[in-house]
């Protein structure tokens, strides 16, 4: 059988590559990556990527107090060109995969001659007001419940 993967049956556990994965089949995750909110570049996000889901919860280190985990599998991640070469990866070593397809990105045409183009929030004069905001509280009217001890103090 040279030249042909051997299939993972269900009585068989699964492997990646040379390394035959103890317990269950693993659940992986198939994305495409967002761009990074950084940049405005698209570098990086015309792949697909292949995750591990964690299997086991971390745990802190005693010594040091760093984060440690017994899962090794959640340092891998692998880049496919295409979804479907991810998937038939996922399909080809037995392992139960979930697809999240990314989101639509809405394109903002921008041009630089927006930014001098008048706006109706900016010729809008401000609304006037028929008394200043002083005087058309009263004096018995406290503005804050602690004013109005300090103001009963001072006129006893």
């Amino acid at each position: 059988m040279i030249g042909q993967g051997r299939k993972n049956q269900p009585g068989n556990r699964p492997e990646v590559g040379s390394v035959a994965i103890h317990g269950d089949a693993p659940c992986v995750r198939i994305f495409k990556p967002c761009r990074s909110v950084m940049q405005a570049g698209r570098a990086n996000t015309r792949h697909w990527v292949l995750e591990f889901a964690p299997r086991s919860a971390p745990f802190i280190e005693p010594l040091m107090g760093w984060t440690g985990s017994q899962d090794t599998l959640r340092q891998v991640r692998l880049k496919f060109p295409t979804k479907e070469s991810a998937v038939a990866f996922a399909e080809r070593h037995g392992l139960r995969y979930s697809v999240h397809a990314p989101p639509e990105e809405r394109l903002q045409l921008k041009s630089y001659a927006d930014n001098f183009r008048p706006r109706r929030w900016r010729n809008k004069p401000a609304p006037k007001t028929a008394l200043p905001c002083s005087a058309s509280r009263s004096r018995s009217t406290p503005i804050h419940p602690k004013q109005s001890a300090t103001r009963k103090e001072m006129t006893s």
